[in-house]
Formats: structure tokens, sequence, C-alpha cells
């Protein structure tokens, strides 16, 4: 069972673990011998997007709520920071120490903030104390014998057959950490799909990946990553273009100082990308998003009283999602179409293949009978477990309850001897036992994990028609808006259109988004900005500048419920909006009155008083677009599979009042395998 899990089994090579040392006598032969350990407590660095997330925002905004709407338009798969120099505790010592889950032989580090786990470095304090229970854990009390670590060297004197046991743990614990993962990431037009593959399972093989590619031709783009297990990666692909995207007034010195806020933009294909693996690389978990950018006209450029702007209709197209698939095969990340070109198209389907760089040197000994310490990753799967319902999945969410399922499950009697330990958080198992213990609880989350591994799809269709078309769409829906297969035809005999249509597919409970629009940048409004010491400007007009666009924005999150009902967790936008007018307004320029004679201006002797001051009025244009949107927010049951209609609605104006809104989400069982 030790080969095939995911989880720690770790069979650490070396006679003598929890045995008696060999007597002292004078053939006892000791040396020191010094092992570099630097690459096990370093920090392996990630290389995420320096852009965040998306340029602009869909929906319109006032001044005062600017941070919440753009907030509300952006990914929430940014930047991760942690926190420098700090390692996981650990239940066997004082300081804070973490050497990670260890699986099928080698150790998976995830030392990671929540949501998602990730390699760390492992403490030397740690390690010291992972070799002193696992290999020759009585030797240690023999004063000859010592070790001693620094982030460089572990330093060891002891027997050579317990000097050979180390080194075989540390080429494991090396070769498991330079394990690299090949990712690569094709982005095509969602035409390039064919009807299967929309319709069908998000799984796909490795041939359908590269026929895909083939048939978009010179519309396609095939991004390839080689990263770490556990790295972030990421990628430009295009050009990037300097813009005056707004102004700000620095107040720091004597005088107000009106700055221009230039900005780098990224144009053409972004992704960033990320691997863990799961089951020792039989499947992987892919953390991805991928962004196409271009400009959608020429820049307007504005003339204001301190300088230009330039205000640039920028197009984006965006998909991200945390998905599975397994190594050496495709998953279908998701797509999104539609027949405007703020909507576009754009696809992205992600393959994953394991490097095996290094394997560990020797062969281990015959696993001794003694207890040994051991971690188990167990953060994948209680998160998936949550997702899909601990009464539906059978198995536990939460951590406590793991505990006392294996403490009654596996070997009652063995917990009550007093050296052993167990101990579990929202991360790791950490257990300290017999190793048939460790044998069975890896067999129990082998199963625990084949029952859990899945990937929800979740597709949107955006309809829109006449006013009268509703009414026979609307008819055909069951009580709960359960719609027939055929629906397709239905609509359109009904006088309705797909307008626009995506598809995420990713793991329950982890959050999907997607979103195709132009928007642009415009003057929202002014305020006067006060600053500056002595005879001095003390007030300047600024402009707040937000954006807003035309388009669609997706994001859901899935829970799967008894019966196959999926709890989705939907937020839809549609907008339309048009930046057809414009007012000026007159803004109050404060100037003190010594500024002012300083400058030549005759005034009368008698207004030459310091704290005296003049206040002219400047010209300004404000934007004043108008935008039509459609939000759908709310959390909704849908049964598996089915498609349903969540929302119809009419305007009872325009050419094509009546719209409707229909989803269909589906569970597919990962571990059955891939297409």
């Amino acid at each position: 069972m030790c080969g095939t899990t995911a989880f720690l089994c770790l069979l650490l090579p070396g006679a003598g673990l929890g045995t008696s040392p060999p007597p002292e006598s004078a053939t006892v032969r000791r040396e020191t011998r010094i092992f570099d350990i630097q690459f096990l407590t370093e920090e392996i660095p990630d290389f995420p997007l320096e852009d965040p997330g998306a340029l602009g925002a869909l929906l319109l905004c006032s001044p005062d709520t600017e941070e919440e709407a753009e907030a509300a338009g952006d990914f929430a798969f940014g930047a991760r920071e942690e926190p420098a120099g700090r390692y996981w505790e650990g239940p066997w010592a004082d300081e804070d120490i973490f050497v990670g889950g260890f699986a099928a032989g080698t150790a998976v580090l995830t030392g990671m903030e929540p949501p998602i786990p990730r390699w760390t470095r492992i403490d030397p304090k740690a390690l010291v104390e992972l070799i002193r229970r696992n290999i020759a854990e009585d030797s240690w009390a023999n004063q000859r014998n010592r070790i001693e670590a620094d982030p460089q060297a572990l330093t060891v004197h002891q027997t050579p057959d317990v000097l050979d046991d180390i080194e075989r743990l540390l080429s494991t614990l090396r070769a498991r950490r330079a394990r690299m993962v090949s990712i690569e990431i094709a982005i095509v037009p969602a035409e390039a799909l064919d009807a299967a593959t929309r319709d069908g399972s998000p799984f796909l093989s490795s041939e359908a990946f590269d026929r895909i590619l083939a048939r978009a031709g010179d519309r396609g783009t095939q991004l390839s990553f080689t990263a770490y297990d556990g790295q972030t990666v990421s990628r430009h692909i295009g050009t990037q273009r300097v813009m005056i995207r707004d102004s700000e007034v620095n107040q720091t010195g004597v005088s107000p100082v009106i700055n221009a806020v230039i900005q780098t933009i990224p144009l053409g294909y972004l992704a960033e990308v990320r691997a863990d693996a799961i089951a020792d690389i039989e499947w992987i978990a892919l953390h991805a998003r991928v962004i196409h950018r271009a400009l959608a006209g020429e820049p307007e450029i504005r003339k204001e009283m301190f300088g230009e702007f330039e205000f640039a209709p920028v197009s984006e197209r965006s998909l991200s999602t945390s998905t599975i698939v397994r190594s050496g095969q495709a998953v279908l990340a998701g797509y999104l179409r539609g027949d405007a070109a703020s909507v576009g198209s754009i696809a992205a389907l992600v393959r994953a293949r394991p490097l095996a760089l290094e394997k560990p040197g020797g062969a281990p000994a015959k696993a001794p009978a003694g207890l040994r310490a051991a971690m188990y990753d167990v953060e994948f799967l209680l998160r998936a477990a949550r997702a899909i319902s601990p009464g539906l999945s059978g198995w536990p969410a939460d951590p406590e309850d793991l505990v006392r399922m294996i403490r009654a499950g596996i070997e009652p009697e063995s917990w009550s001897d007093a050296r052993v330990e167990i101990d579990a958080d929202e991360k790791r198992l950490t257990v300290y036992q017999r190793p048939t213990v460790h044998a069975a609880i890896a067999a129990m989350l082998e199963r625990w994990r084949r029952d859990v591994l899945a990937v929800a799809s979740i597709e949107t269709w955006i309809l829109r028609g006449k006013k009268g078309a509703l009414v026979p769409f609307i008819l055909a829906a069951g009580p709960d808006g359960t719609l027939p297969e055929k629906w397709t035809g239905l609509a359109g005999g009904a006088g309705l259109r797909i307008a626009s249509e995506a598809r995420l597919a990713g793991v329950p409970g982890e959050k999907m988004s997607s979103f195709g629009w132009v928007a642009r940048t415009y003057v929202a409004d002014y305020e006067n900005v006060s600053g500056g010491t002595g005879w001095t400007v003390s007030e300047v007009p600024d402009p707040i500048i937000v954006s807003a666009g035309t388009g669609i924005s997706l994001g859901s999150a899935v829970g799967i419920l008894p019966g196959d009902i999926a709890l989705a967790r939907l937020r839809c936008v549609d907008a339309t909006t048009r930046f057809d007018r414009t007012t000026t307004v007159n803004m109050s320029w404060g100037l003190s009155a010594e500024s002012v004679i300083r400058a030549g201006s005759p005034l009368p002797a008698e207004k030459r008083e310091k704290d005296a001051s003049l206040t002219v009025f400047i010209p300004a244009k404000v934007d004043l677009p108008s935008q039509q949107a459609w939000v759908f927010d709310r959390v909704q049951t849908i049964p598996s599979g089915r498609p349903i209609l969540v929302e119809a609605r009419s305007d009872g104006a325009g050419d094509e009042p009546a719209m409707a809104r229909v989803m269909r989400v589906r569970l597919w069982k990962g571990i059955q395998g891939n297409e």
C-alpha cells in the first residue's frame, strides 16, 4: 500500500529503527559526516503574474464605491503573500517545526496559508527531529552520538550504518522536492472545440489536446511551463503598452505637485498556473488562470488642466479555475463565447505531466517493527469532503472527526500506548505509530481519495429575443425550472437565440470565474485636494477616474448535496455601457493671496494679508455614461445534469427586450478515468 497511496507512508531506510543501539565495545566505529541540506531548507520561489487580475471593471460605480466596484470585477486569484521565515508548528517539540506530509516514500511539503497547500522549506530543527524519531531512535541517547543542523549543513557523528541510512533519507527528500511538473496550456477560440468536447466530460486525452490545438491553427496559442511540484509560474506572450491612466496630487512637499499615474499594460496572452500532486502524481490539482487582452481601438486623448489622459478601450477574455487532471492527460478548464465583440471567444485546455529529475539513492532497508513518525497531507481531502457534504461522501470534513474515526476504526487497542501520538489540523494528519497502523491509515486515505475526487462543470447560457418569445419557453419549463434535454431547439423555435455561453470545470467548493468584456476608464468626478505649506497653491482639483465596460462576467462555486443536487453560488453580470454623454463643471481652485501677489496679480493693499485667499473657477469635463446591467447573484440548488431556467425577464422596450438565463451543473467522478 505504501507504493500507491498519495499520503505519507514513508518507510525510512535504515536498520535499527526502534531497536536498541549496538553494545558499546572497542569495535564500534564512529565517524563524522557533513550533509548538504541547503536545497531542502531554502524556499522555492513563486513567479506569479505581476498583473494580478483584470485591468478594468464591468459595472458602473459612483466615486465613493470605487474600491468595491473594482474588487467585484477582479480576480480572487491574486498574488499570495506568505510570512517570511515561518515554519509550521510540529507536535513533537516546543519550537516551530514542520516537515510536511510524506507520500509514497517521499515528502510532500505543504506549508502555505489556506486555502491552497504548497511546498515550503524544511526547518533544520524539524529535520533533526525527524531523523531522531525514525532512524535508530534509541541510539541518540548515547552521548557519543551527535546531530546538529543549520540551514546549509547537517553534521552527524554516528556509526557508519546509521550515517548511510541518513544519506538515503536525505536522498529521498531531495528527490521528492526536486520533482517537477510539465504544464501545457492551449488557448484557442471556443469554435475550435467540437460539439462532443463542449458538451461532454471535461477530461480529455493527450491526443485530443493536440488535435484541438491543431484545429485552431494560427488562432491557437500554446504556453509551456516547467515548475516544481507546488510552485506557481506564469508567462506573458505579447507586447506592453505604457499609458497615462490618471493623476495624483503629491502633498509631501512645500507645494502640491501633480503627478501622472503611468501604467504599463501587458497585451496579448497571460497565464498563471500551479500543479499540486495528488496520489503521488497519479492525479494533479491544477490552479490556473488565463487572460487574453488587446486594445479595442485607439485610445481617446483627453486634454485636462494638468495634461493629457488616455482613455483606452481594452478587451479582456479570462478563465480562472482550480481543477484536477490525470497525469499525462488533459482537461478542458473552460470556454466562453458570444455573438458580440465585447464577449468574444476563448477556450483553455490544460495538460500536465510529471518530470522525474532525480531518483532516491540506494535501496531502502526492510521496514522496522518499532514506532515511527509520519505525516499525511489531508488538506485536499478535507476540503473535497466538505464541498461534497460529509453525509454524502461518508468521510469526515473536520480534523477532530478524522482523528476519532482513525482511533475507533484502526487497531483501537494500540492507541492506549502512552508513546503513540495522533493529531490533525486542516492541512495534515500527524501520527507516531507502528508500521501496521500506518499501512492501515494509508489504505483508508486511499479509499477516501477515490470517493471524493471529482470535478464539477457549470454551464451558463444567456438567451435574447423579443418579448413574446419568453412565454412558450417559460411554459416548457417544469415547476422547478427544469428544461428538456433538447431545450436549444425549443428556444430557437420560440424566437430566442443564444447570445453567449460559458462553461467552467473545477473542484467542488473552489471558485471558478470567467469574463469577456470591453472596458475603458472615464472621469466620474473631481475632488479638491488641499495641501502644501507657505505661500503656495492650497487646493488642487483631482479627477476621479474609474472604469466600466460592456460584456459578461461569471463567477461560481459548486457544492454537492445528497441526491445529486448541486448547491451553486452564482454571480453573473451582463452589462451594456454607452459613453455618449459628457458635461462640464466649474471646479474651484483656491489660491493664497501671497502666491497671487508673487505671480504679479494687482491686488489691493488691504488684501495682502498672509491669510487672504482668492478662488478661481476652471472648467472640467465629466463623463456621464449610461448602462443597462443584468445582475444575477444568489445561491441556488440545481439537479445535477439537468438544464434549469434560473431567470427570465422582459424590459418591455427595445428591439430585444426579452432575456433568459439557463444553467446546468454536472458532477464528474475523476477517479473513473479520463475519456
